[in-house]
C-alpha cells in the first residue's frame, strides 16, 4: 500500500469514527475494525524486535534498519509469518 493509500484510509476512519458522537461506540468501531489485526501487528512488532535485537548485537554504526509498513510487511513474509 502506498503512503497516498494509507493517508487515505486513516483519513476515512477518522471522518467516520468523529461522525460518532458517542465516546464508547467510538472505542467499539475502533476495537472491531482493529480486532482482526491484532494478531498479525503482534507478530510484526516481534519480528521487528528481533530484528532490531540482531541490529543492536551486530554493534556495526554502518548498519541502519528502517521501521515501514512495507519493510515490516516483507520482514514478515521473508519469516514466514505472514503469507
Amino acid at each position: 500500500m502506498t503512503l497516498e493509500d494509507e493517508e487515505e484510509v486513516i483519513t476515512a476512519i477518522t471522518v467516520i469514527l468523529g461522525s460518532v458522537a458517542n465516546k464508547e461506540l467510538q472505542n467499539k468501531l475502533l476495537t472491531q475494525l482493529l480486532s482482526s489485526s491484532y494478531g498479525v501487528l503482534s507478530k510484526l512488532v516481534s519480528v521487528y524486535i528481533v530484528q532490531l535485537e540482531r541490529v543492536i548485537l551486530q554493534g556495526s554504526p554502518s548498519h541502519s534498519f528502517s521501521c515501514t509498513s512495507s519493510s515490516l510487511l516483507l520482514l514478515c513474509i521473508n519469516e514466514k509469518i505472514i503469507s
